[in-house]
This record gives structure tokens, C-alpha cells and sequence, in this order.
């Protein structure tokens, strides 16, 4: 309506047809999910654990039979870009250990029972290195706090109803637990929506002291380069020709608490 109406008031332009108006609803439609992640993956919070779940709902939110008559063609070449982009994510190590160890996935979004099996393996060989290698050594305990400010990463109900798919397709072995890892991997997921990893592991420290470490370790890491060009960016805007004199030192204090003060309030335990 509002190109009919601008269409209308301004000679020359012309009215695009309700098939052209389908056509960019479709596309809309399409392309909505893909720009949702990206946003999603490139919050300061968003850590590497993310990469694996989104390229697997996103993968099958495309793979979807809707109606797709005009846009064949670029549904094709998007999830074609995809999978070549993304081929062999799961023999990458770190994304996979991550993965495994935020409790919002765990193992239910891996491809199949081999790579569930070898990526198992994987959190076991980490996990008897370093408690060979910190016997004697004990985190101090950290009370579990009292809420979050987090926000749902996603939410868009069609990336939401995707992710309910693959979690309830995905299936659990529930037979005796004998380790750390199994019984981290007994225990459900929790709520996409309102669960937090960082909180939920400080809150199982003591049930699993040594996963809890490795948490630690591979859940610091950042999705995207996103929050690190923000901070090139805020330090170019801090020193200016009015601020030309500002010591390293300074700068590196300022930009801590521009980056950071987001996380007052939120009862992180830092």
C-alpha cells in the first residue's frame, strides 16, 4: 500500500505487480532467520557454543517445504552457501567441546551418533587432563545468583520451532551414569528461552567440579569478531584532538567500564 501510494503521488515510478509484491514477501520471509542469527551471534554474550545449534536450525529452517514458487532459485544457492561454508564444523575441536558444554545443547544438535560418540570422547580426554593436572587444586565456591538479565537469543517462532524439532528428534541415552561427563549429559537441557549458562554452571559447580572448569575455559570464547571491532571503534572515538593526552592506562580503564557496565545488576559472579 505504502508503494501504491508514493507510486501514485510521483510520476514515473512504477507500481510493482502482486506477483513482484509476493516475491519480496517471500524473500523477506527467507532471508528474516539468517539476519536474526546474525544479529543473535553478534551480541557481546554470544559465545562460540551458539555456532553449531544456529547453523543446524538455520540449515533446516531452509531445507523446509514452503512456498517457495519465485525463490526456488535463491533458497537453493542460500542453503548451497551454507552447507559449503560450514562444511566440516564438526571436526573443529574448540566449537564442538563448546557446544557440548553449554547445557542449553549438549549433544542434541550434532549430526548423528558417531560424531555424539567422538566429540564425547573428546570432553573425556579434556576432562582426565586436567584433573591429572589439578588434583590438589580447588576452585573457590561461588553462591549460584539470584537472576539474569539475559534475553532470549532468539525470536523469530520459526527459528524457535526448529529448535523444538532438532531437540525432540535428538535422542538420550539414559542408561547408568559412571562419570562426570555422563552425568552431565543425564541431566536435561535447560529452557532456551530463559536459561543462562554462565549462571547455571556457578549453580553446578560442586556437582560437576571439573566440566564446570572446562566450561569456564571454552564458553569464554566470543562467537564473532563483532565485540572486539566495537571496542577498536570505541577507542577511536575516546581519543580525539580534544583528547589527544589520555594515557594508555586511562584508556584502558575507560574503555573497561564503557564495555562492561552493561553487566551491573545482573548478579553475574565474576
Amino acid at each position: 500500500m505504502v508503494l501504491a501510494a508514493y507510486a501514485a503521488e510521483n510520476s514515473g515510478v512504477h507500481q510493482l505487480s502482486s506477483n513482484q509484491l509476493d516475491v519480496l514477501r517471500k524473500c523477506i520471509e527467507i532471508l528474516s532467520p539468517i539476519e536474526e542469527i546474525t544479529r543473535s551471534i553478534s551480541a557481546d554474550l554470544a559465545s562460540i557454543s551458539v555456532i553449531i545449534p544456529y547453523v543446524r536450525i538455520l540449515t533446516k529452517t531452509l531445507e523446509k517445504n514452503t512456498d517457495d514458487v519465485g525463490i526456488r532459485g535463491m533458497k537453493t544457492e542460500l542453503l548451497h552457501s551454507l552447507k559449503s561454508r560450514f562444511t566440516g564444523i564438526e571436526e573443529n575441536k574448540l566449537l564442538c567441546l563448546a557446544t557440548i558444554l553449554d547445557p542449553h545443547f549438549k549433544q542434541k544438535f550434532f549430526s548423528g551418533n558417531i560424531i555424539k560418540a567422538t566429540i564425547k570422547e573428546m570432553l573425556l580426554d579434556e576432562m582426565y587432563l586436567l584433573s591429572d593436572g589439578s588434583n590438589n587444586t580447588t576452585d573457590s565456591e561461588v553462591e549460584g545468583p539470584s537472576g539474569s538479565k539475559r534475553l532470549c537469543p532468539l525470536k523469530s517462532t520459526i527459528l524457535l520451532d526448529v529448535f523444538t524439532e532438532i531437540v525432540d528428534d535428538s535422542s538420550e541415552d539414559h542408561s547408568a551414569t559412571t562419570n562426570e561427563v555422563d552425568r552431565y549429559l543425564s541431566v536435561p537441557i535447560i529452557d532456551f528461552k530463559t536459561g543462562d549458562p554462565y549462571l547455571w554452571w556457578p549453580q553446578h559447580t560442586q556437582e560437576f567440579p571439573i566440566l564446570s572448569k572446562l566450561a569456564r575455559r571454552y564458553l569464554a570464547a566470543p562467537a564473532t569478531s563483532v565485540p572486539s571491532e566495537r571496542l577498536f571503534s570505541a577507542a577511536g572515538e575516546l581519543h580525539d584532538e580534544r583528547r589527544n593526552r589520555i594515557s594508555p592506562e586511562l584508556s584502558q580503564e575507560l574503555l573497561f567500564i564503557q564495555n562492561n557496565f552493561v553487566l551491573v545488576g545482573t548478579n553475574y559472579p565474576f
